[in-house]
C-alpha cells in the first residue's frame, strides 16, 4: 500500500483536481486514470479515497508493497512476484569456465542477467544480451549478443545426445569436459545457450577474448586432440 505523498506527482496531481467529488461515477474514471500510470484505489461508501496500490505492469494485479515483494524491470516498469517468477521460466544461459571453476548466469528479457548461486543482478564476460531473431511468423531463436573485445569460436545449435545426430556429440562431450571440470582450461571460454522454438534444439556459441584465439586453437590440439573446425562442424 502507498501513501499518497508517496504516489509519482503526475498521479497526485489527478487526485487533486478532482478535489472532493464523491459520486462513483466520478471516483471510477478517476480510478481508470490513475490505473493508466500504474496505480490505482480503492475508496469507501462514503466515496472517500482510502488505500493506494501498485499496479503489476504485466498482469495488472494490485500490489500492496507492505507485505508482497516488488521487482522492476530494466526499462522500469514493476513486476508482482508471479510475473517475476514468470519471466525466468524461459531464461538463456551463460556458462564462464576456466581453470576447471565454472559460473553460471541466466538471463531473460526482462531483467537481464542474474548469478544463479547468490540470484543478485550480473554482467558476465563476453556477452552482453540476447536478440530474438524471427525466422518466419511462427518460429526464431534467441541469438547471442558478443562483447566487444571477444569473439566467436563456434555457433551453431546443439541437441541432446540423439543417435541420428552423431556429430554433435563432439560439442555435448566438448562443453561438458570443460564445465565440469575434467579438463582444466587455462582460458576464459565462454557458453551461450539460447532457447530456439524448436524445443529439441537450442542455439549455441563458444566464445573467447579475441586476444586468446590463438593461443586457445593451439591449446585445444594439444590438449584436447581436437581442432576448432570439428568443434564448428559439430553446431552445424
Amino acid at each position: 500500500m502507498n501513501n499518497f505523498e508517496n504516489l509519482p506527482s503526475e498521479v497526485q496531481i489527478l487526485i487533486e483536481n478532482f478535489g472532493d467529488e464523491t459520486g462513483y461515477d466520478k471516483l471510477e474514471e478517476l480510478k481508470k486514470q490513475v490505473e493508466e500510470h500504474g496505480y490505482t484505489f480503492e475508496y469507501g461508501l462514503d466515496g472517500i479515497i482510502t488505500d493506494f496500490y501498485t499496479l503489476c505492469s504485466c498482469c495488472k494485479k494490485e500490489i500492496n508493497e507492505d507485505r508482497d515483494p516488488v521487482y522492476f524491470t530494466k526499462s522500469g516498469e514493476v513486476y508482482c512476484e508471479s510475473c517475476e517468477s514468470e519471466a525466468w521460466k524461459y531464461a538463456n544461459t551463460v556458462i564462464v569456465c576456466q581453470n576447471g571453476e565454472n559460473k553460471k548466469y541466466i538471463w531473460c528479457q526482462e531483467f537481464g542477467f542474474r548469478d544463479t548461486e547468490w540470484w543478485e543482478e550480473a554482467s558476465p564476460n563476453g556477452v552482453e544480451g540476447f536478440n530474438y531473431v524471427r525466422t518466419d511468423g511462427w518460429r526464431g531463436y534467441w541469438d547471442t549478443v558478443v562483447e566487444d573485445g571477444y569473439t566467436t569460436l563456434a555457433s551453431g545449435w546443439s541437441t541432446g545426445r540423439w543417435s541420428d545426430v552423431t556429430w554433435k556429440h563432439k560439442f555435448n562431450d566438448f562443453v561438458d569436459s570443460i564445465a565440469d571440470g575434467e579438463v582444466e582450461c587455462p582460458f576464459e571460454l565462454i557458453f551461450s545457450f539460447g532457447l530456439t522454438s524448436n524445443v529439441f534444439s537450442t542455439s549455441s556459441d563458444v566464445i573467447i577474448r579475441e586476444s586468446k584465439l590463438e593461443a586457445f586453437t593451439e591449446w585445444l590440439a594439444e590438449e584436447m586432440g581436437t581442432t576448432l573446425e570439428e568443434i564448428r562442424h559439430s553446431l552445424v
